[in-house]
């Protein structure tokens, strides 16, 4: 009885360990069903779903260890458009116990092997869609920008990329989308975006009693922390 409310968070994500190939000239890929994925009609309810969209036909997928990381891979050709990027679907973002309201917390690390100088990996963003995603496409994510990034494309540098945001409509599903964005990348070589890391976090929201508690607490404290230095500081004047 009460199950429901003793549940505190629940984790999404991927960590990717065996390298490997994945799928040779396929435009998108289911990574959890081990799948292509068409592009159209209404996606699957599995929840915690992960996949890549490359686009172009001539997209590669693998899995391949790389400066220090196993990470996806991702390598596709023509310039992609907003659709174009690594989708984690069907989420529950429903809220704790009464509330409907919930946090989320996600972070990845991200990198990008640009062989003829053609990626652009500035304005990238992280979106999410406060509710079902029919298909994998940007227009469900619509202006639900929760923050813009820049990251290294010298096939070295790894950035981590972390973040939170309040889903406060009581979806009980959702999406997160990780994705280029306004700013275009296309390349026509054996360039190509590595993700590894992701992980999501959905919590409940913080009540705003519990969180002037914390701040109380911590201006007590640094309050009695001043009060013994002054005095010790006293003793050694005297």
């Amino acid at each position: 009885m009460g199950s429901a409310h003793a549940q505190t968070a629940r984790n999404y994500g991927y960590t990717f360990t065996t390298p490997g190939n994945l799928a040779t000239d396929v435009a998108s890929w289911d990574y959890t069903s081990g799948t292509a994925y068409s592009g159209t009609g209404t996606y699957g309810n599995t929840e915690n779903t992960l996949v890549i969209r490359g686009e172009s036909g001539s997209s590669d997928h693998s899995i391949v260890t790389i400066s220090g990381e196993t990470a996806y891979y991702v390598r596709t050709v023509n310039t992609q458009n907003t659709n174009f990027g690594f989708y984690l679907l069907n989420l529950d973002f429903s809220g704790f116990d009464s509330s409907t309201s919930s946090l989320v917390t996600y972070s990845f690390k991200i990198l990008a092997n640009d062989t003829n100088n053609a990626i652009n990996p500035n304005n990238w963003t992280v979106l999410y869609a406060p509710g079902s995603v029919a298909s994998v496409g940007s227009a469900y994510f619509q202006d639900n920008v929760v923050k813009t990034f820049d990251f290294q494309d010298d096939n070295t540098t790894w950035t981590t990329v972390s973040g939170s945001f309040i889903v406060e409509d009581g979806s009980t599903t959702g999406a997160i989308l990780i994705n280029a964005g306004t700013s275009g990348s296309g390349y026509t070589s054996a360039g190509g975006y590595y993700l590894a890391d992701l992980n999501v976090e959905v919590t409940a929201v913080p009540e705003p009693a519990t969180t002037a508690l914390c701040g109380g607490i911590f201006i007590l404290a640094a309050l009695a922390l001043r009060r013994r230095f002054s005095a010790r500081s006293s003793k050694k004047a005297v």
